[in-house]
């Protein structure tokens, strides 16, 4: 006989005072982790009739409805932060466009005499709007102690989100490290060269040693935090359980990516288009976690 994996116990295990243990009753609204068939009469010691994996995969301890109120209260923040980083970020592309459009005209003469505190506001909203979503980051991250510590086997404790977590916090730190440094760079020079246009600054136009690094430097960061995201949501999605919002984290993975620098190089939409599918991923997560938290 096959053994279970390690990360996902087939029987419940001990658990705290106050948390609620799942009975039969609650397969009637859950789905195969699987392949996302149906449980609806099964019994906990039963099998999926589909894929044959044992029905408590699906409903254990480990999933999010029955995790941590704090830790869902984190999660939440954070799937919000993000979205609201993302909505900030679409309204500064957009001013960003106008900027240039303004640019292009006789009203040029106005954008590169004004104040520092002026030409401040495009890259400090910037670098807010980083942290934001760097903090988004962390909390949606957040280790669930309490979970992990009653799947304890021995003396180890298992985490399988464990890698994806520190492969996300990295790529994120060293995305908003390199975008922020990026931005305050490029404040201080266009306050030393008010000549030079936001057209330069945006595109890092003698920012870097070799214009070929203003290309892949941002667009190699940019997709290792865009895969590791959906590596992560889709390890997330186990915990729902949500198979159908697995596979789409799963397919945004590669195809995110290819959206964002395909369709950046082509018409400069790649960006807002990949924003969108990020956004619309973390929407559907966000709804899980709040309807989690809600039966905590």
């Amino acid at each position: 006989m096959p053994e279970a994996p390690s990360d996902i116990s087939t029987h419940p295990p001990a658990i705290d005072a106050g948390t609620r243990v799942p009975t039969d009753a609650d397969l009637a609204d859950c789905t195969c982790v699987k392949c996302s068939y149906s449980l609806a009469g099964l019994t906990l010691s039963g099998k999926c009739p589909e894929c044959g994996s044992p029905a408590s995969e699906s409903l254990n301890e480990r999933m999010l409805r029955y995790a941590d109120s704090e830790y869902l209260n984190k999660v939440l923040l954070g799937t919000r932060a993000i979205k609201l980083a993302l909505i900030i970020q679409v309204l500064i592309t957009i001013a960003f466009v106008f900027y240039l459009l303004v640019s292009l005209t006789s009203a040029f003469e106005y954008f590169t005499t004004t104040t520092p505190l002026t030409r401040a506001i495009l890259p400090g909203s910037q670098i807010a709007n980083m942290c934001l979503f760097c903090c988004g980051i962390f909390w949606l991250t957040t280790t669930d102690t309490r979970s992990i510590e009653r799947h304890r086997q021995g003396d180890t404790a298992k985490d399988p989100l464990a890698g994806h977590r520190l492969r996300l916090r990295y790529a994120t730190i060293a995305y908003v490290g390199y975008y922020s440094l990026y931005y305050a760079v490029a404040y201080i020079i266009e306050t030393i060269s008010p000549s030079t246009s936001g057209y330069e600054l945006e595109y890092g136009i003698g920012l870097l040693p070799h214009p070929i690094l203003t290309y892949l430097i941002p667009f190699g960061l940019t997709s290792v935090v865009l895969i590791t995201t959906m590596m992560f949501i889709a390890q997330m999605a186990q915990r729902i359980p949500d198979a159908t919002l697995a596979r789409r984290a799963r397919r945004n993975t590669w195809l995110t990516p290819i959206i964002y620098i395909v369709l950046y190089i082509i018409a400069w939409i790649g960006a807002l288009i990949a924003m969108l599918m990020y956004y619309n991923t973390f929407n559907s997560l966000g709804k899980h976690v709040a309807r989690a938290r809600k039966s905590a």
